[in-house]
């Protein structure tokens, strides 16, 4: 007891301040490098077995449960079908989940409350911050809106065609290596060459769309082996 009593007299205080704060910052730092670690190893299992897990590692987070469950009404059946291709369009339920959202955005936006935010009523030097947030959370609304309201995918046996803020990207399914989550509103499809394709998963027909997806995975993996 002695001996650790000299030694912190001779580390001063700022390392018996310090010292705790390493052991504990050790401590955290294990456990994210754990974390890390099988998040990796689970991402590598479903692309080795060709199944869906993440997208990324940093993978935005997926819809709160309740507006997950209402987004879901309507995908299931099988997707419409145009001039030969299968066409998915957004659910109802995602539609009812993004105007709902994009309502309470702009009755706080425009609400007098919202100047109130704070425990007093900001100042000029803090005003600005405020004005900005309320012309950018409309910006952000308008921006979810056109994001589901103009998502589209057609597919057919050899290519996938996805639209998505007016922009047309077409993809060949025999560059498919990959597909997976990618949160809270698309799956990824990872093309080689070609890049990737988001497919908003709350979609008419989407469960038809994953099996068949994943059949061509399988099915350029046995091409190259």
């Amino acid at each position: 007891m002695e001996g650790v009593t000299d030694w912190l007299v001779r580390i001063g205080t700022w390392g018996s301040v310090l010292l705790p704060g390493l052991i504990v910052l050790s401590f955290w730092g294990g456990i994210v490098w754990f974390r890390m670690r099988r998040r990796l190893r689970e991402m590598k299992r479903h692309e080795d077995e060709g199944t869906i897990g993440r997208a990324s590692f940093f993978q935005n987070a997926d819809l709160p449960m309740h507006y997950d469950f209402v987004a879901h009404l309507g995908t299931g059946g099988p997707a419409p079908t145009t001039v030969g291709e299968k066409v998915l369009r957004p659910s109802i339920g995602v539609k009812l989940v993004i105007l709902g959202l994009v309502g309470m955005i702009a009755y706080y936006a425009t609400s007098t409350n919202f100047w109130q935010i704070g425990s007093s009523p900001p100042d000029r030097e803090t005003e600005w911050i405020f004005t900005v947030v309320q012309v950018l959370l409309p910006l952000a609304a308008l921006n979810g809106i056109l994001y589901v309201f103009t998502s589209e995918a057609r597919y057919d046996r050899d290519v996938l065609i996805v639209t998505r803020f007016f922009r047309r990207r077409e993809y060949r399914w025999k560059s498919l290596t990959r597909i997976a989550d990618g949160g809270a509103y698309d799956l990824v499809l990872f093309f080689k060459p070609g890049g990737k394709a988001k497919v908003l998963k709350h979609s008419a027909g989407i469960g038809e769309f994953k099996t068949f997806a994943l059949g061509q995975v399988r099915k350029n993996r046995m091409a190259d082996a």
